[in-house]
């Protein structure tokens, strides 16, 4: 009934089948990837606002259906009269011998004290309604349904979020190890040129350039490492789990491709949430419409009433009553008319944010399958890059050790080498956002995809 609800409790029972390992990693403090979405999913307000959203719509279209129960009213009252309800007789003269006749006095006839109390209960049951409510009740069906979808785009949303993050992390943390691999080297380097200049055979200035590239790089790790904090509190943002709890985990930027990529355009991105959503909102509209063409006719309806106090009724009023009855506006000072073009220009709004929606959605995958396309080759060139680099750089530790090298010729190396290392790392990181672009774009994103791609994670 409610599509979200049934994907994100389909990913929390897979997430509750191995509920030990879970546990462990979180006494552990080693997060995996599948309890972080998990718990993204579930900590997300967008999500929780959208499910009550669509729970008012399905309670209004219950509401809607409910018009056609019965209507049981209790109605009481003491009313006061000037003067009793009543009527006189005209006289009358009965002739009962030739010269005998009898004029009796007739007593007055009422037919309600001046004073009384009445107590009812009347039922109501609507029969027609011109349409009104079968139409009102489509119309919050479509629009429950929209903001389901809705509910799936955001948990789409979440997905992609955390997704990025738990990216970032890694890419932090390979670029840390990158640092961490260059002040070794640095380090390595000043030890053996320490005892070259002692021996004369290098000048103190390639000691004083090696120690300022030494903390160039401490300066850079220092960065790397805030970056890196902010992502820890970004993450607790999403999920709810402790900053602190994100130190432990060991992230790698592994590459991943799709075993089948969905080429051929043929509309896919129609089956994206905020499609389906745009399109239940037309139907909701054409709903709402039609609901508003019903107050043009009567609304017939059956009844019962009963009196309770049989005592105080006049003589005229019945003690029960059973009939049909029928109201009809006719004339409402036009607020129907209006209701009716407002219905219009709504259904004509929704439309328009329906063909928007739809070239928006067509834009992404088209810009996604391009993505992936340079994505890859950025990808490729960068790993070339980088093992060129690292060539160059055991040949200008040679050369350098040597002596054929200057000091600047080394630390140019280096710099070219962390470089080609850094940006290989922001290639595949950028790689693997086009593959997640890729799956939202083409409606795949959502957790069962990512339990299928955790391990790539």
């Amino acid at each position: 009934m409610k599509q979200w609800m049934i994907i994100s409790t389909l990913y929390f029972v897979m997430l509750a089948s191995c509920p030990m390992q879970l546990i462990a990693q979180h006494e552990g403090k080693t997060l995996e990837f599948d309890t972080v979405l998990g718990k993204a999913i579930q900590n997300y307000p967008e999500i929780r606002m959208a499910a009550i959203e669509q729970e008012k719509a399905e309670l209004q279209r219950k509401s809607v259906l409910q018009t056609y129960l019965p209507k049981v009213s209790l109605e009481a009252n003491y009313t006061w009269l000037d003067d009793p309800l009543k009527f006189n007789l005209p006289p009358l003269s009965i002739d009962l011998a030739p010269g005998m006749t009898v004029e009796p006095d007739l007593p007055d006839i009422y037919l309600q004290d001046d004073e009384f109390y009445r107590a009812n209960i009347r039922m109501e049951q609507v029969l027609f309604t011109g349409g009104r409510v079968p139409n009102k009740a489509r119309a919050a069906k479509a629009m429950s349904k929209s903001l389901g979808h809705m509910a799936d785009a955001k948990i789409t949303d979440i997905i992609q979020a955390v997704a990025e993050a738990w990216d970032q992390l890694a890419l932090l943390s390979e670029s840390i190890l990158v640092v961490d691999e260059g002040l070794e080297r640095i380090r390595f380097e000043y030890e053996r040129s320490s005892k070259a200049y002692e021996k004369g055979l290098i000048p103190y200035f390639d000691l004083t350039k090696i120690r300022y590239y030494e903390q160039e790089l401490i300066q850079q790790k220092n960065e790397l490492q805030g970056n890196l904090e902010l992502t820890f509190q970004l993450l607790e943002m999403y999920t709810g789990i402790p900053a602190k709890d994100f130190k432990n985990i060991d992230t790698k930027l592994v590459e991943f491709d799709l075993d089948e990529r969905i080429m051929d355009p043929n509309n896919i991105w129609q089956n994206r949430s905020e499609y389906l959503a745009a399109d239940q909102a037309v139907k909701a509209n054409q709903s709402a419409i039609r609901a508003q063409r019903g107050h043009y006719m009567p609304e017939v309806f059956a009844f019962y009433n009963r009196e309770l106090f049989e005592d105080e009724l006049s003589a005229l009023d019945p003690v029960r009553a059973v009939g049909i009855g029928v109201r009809w506006e006719i004339f409402n000072r036009g607020q129907t008319t209006r209701k009716y073009q407002l219905a219009q220009q709504e259904r004509s709004a929704a439309i328009e944010q329906q063909r928007m929606t739809d070239r928006g959605l067509k834009y992404k995958f088209q810009q996604s399958l391009t993505d992936i396309d340079n994505a890859r080759i950025k990808l490729e060139t960068a790993n070339i890059m980088k093992n060129e680099a690292k060539t160059s750089l055991r040949l200008s530790e040679r050369r350098y050790e040597l002596g054929l090298a200057t000091v600047g010729e080394r630390l140019e190396a280096e710099v070219e080498f962390q470089n080609a290392q850094f940006q290989y790392n922001r290639a595949l990181f950028d790689h693997r956002r086009a593959m997640i672009d890729y799956l939202q774009s083409t409606a795949q994103l959502n957790p069962d995809m990512m339990v299928q791609l955790s391990n790539k994670f």
